[in-house]
């Protein structure tokens, strides 16, 4: 295997870096960052040579068991564009034997920060201030724009296919077997402690997934008709806001991502996590903000079928957060999920789909 290859960000070395990077290192500090699903450290570098004028704050991300892999494909597939919302990124490598990975971005730490913790989103306290709110749907609509119905959609497994969810009609049959499973586990295991309208919004959203992939889904699959790249987990907390309060944010952790509705990462941004009183003042001035944006760079789409788009996704991620309470999450984590999921379900009048 590659000695590029290693198993911890605590690994790295001012040689390692050096070779990755293509300068020599003089002097290398680093601090790793407690990330929720890799290794990562933040490097301060001094550089003995710096032949690509290469910054001194460095972010190092290491992934094992191929989780990695989606995220440097996604890389890869972005070479050449021009994508301003993204943390400038200054080398990559996948072993696809060892299932070994690692990224290293520029470190842009001292200037921006999430605008909510993953722990703010898991108590309903993740509604950042409005600036931010608003900086953060100007980055995911510029993401989203660029790569509009992009013309290598299909060519990368997994990366730049649609979601597996729906991206056939095969893999959908095998997502409806995989979600009536686990909706009957989760009544087993929880039906006497969550409220019955959990359950009354489950088995109507369970009944309509197949009528939606049939005349929602299916006939956009061949055109490719209003996909774009999803950055696939997009939580709140997967920005990068300006400490300032002004100027542009970026949006980061790309191990999620592939082709999707649009709306499917703005149901992650304000459904998931945020109560009916949180999402009312600002859902819909958000989400046609969103909208400005996109259609100002040209795309053709309107704001009767993102709301279609939205309720669709809606349908589906309910059962996304099911399966986070069936596979060992723990409730503080899945039950405030759901709970918002349920009201932006009625909310937004899904079981008229």
């Amino acid at each position: 295997m590659n000695t590029l290859y290693i198993q911890s960000a605590s690994e790295v070395t001012a040689d390692w870096l050096g070779k990755v990077l293509g300068s020599q290192i003089s002097k290398l500090f680093s601090r790793e960052n407690l990330a929720f699903n890799s290794s990562v450290a933040h490097l301060e570098v001094e550089y003995s040579s710096n032949p690509r004028g290469l910054p001194n704050r460095v972010l190092v991300k290491i992934n094992k068991d191929h989780d990695g892999q989606n995220e440097i494909q996604f890389y890869r597939f972005t070479e050449g564009m021009q994508l301003s919302m993204i943390p400038r990124r200054l080398g990559m490598g996948y072993d696809s034997e060892s299932g070994l990975s690692y990224l290293l971005l520029e470190d842009i730490s001292e200037t921006h920060t999430p605008p909510v913790s993953r722990e703010q989103l898991k108590i309903l306290n993740g509604v950042p201030s409005q600036a931010h709110l608003k900086s953060s749907v100007d980055a995911v609509a510029e993401f989203h724009a660029a790569f509009w119905e992009h013309p290598s959609f299909g060519t990368i497994p997994d990366t730049t296919e649609m979601r597996w969810w729906y991206r056939d009609e095969e893999f959908h049959r095998k997502h409806m077997e995989r979600r009536a499973g686990e909706w009957v586990k989760f009544k087993e295991m929880y039906s006497r402690d969550v409220p019955q309208e959990w359950l009354a919004v489950g088995e109507s959203a369970l009944a309509a997934l197949p009528r939606l992939f049939e005349n929602r889904i299916k006939p956009r699959l061949s055109p490719m008709r209003a996909l774009t790249m999803s950055q696939g987990d997009c939580y709140l907390s997967q920005f990068l806001v300006p400490q300032t309060e002004s100027g542009s944010s970026y949006l980061i952790d790309f191990q999620d991502a592939c082709v999707n509705f649009p709306t499917y990462d703005l149901v992650y941004m304000f459904a998931s996590f945020w109560t009916r009183e949180q999402r009312k003042p600002y859902e819909e001035p958000l989400l046609r903000q969103y909208l400005s944006a996109l259609q100002h760079k040209g795309m053709q789409y309107d704001w009767d079928a993102l709301s279609d788009d939205y309720r669709v996704c809606l349908c589906y991620m309910f059962f996304d957060a099911v399966w986070n309470a069936t596979a060992g999450a723990s409730k503080e984590y899945w039950f405030p999920k759901i709970n918002c999921l349920v009201f932006a379900y009625r909310d937004w009048d899904c079981t008229s789909l």
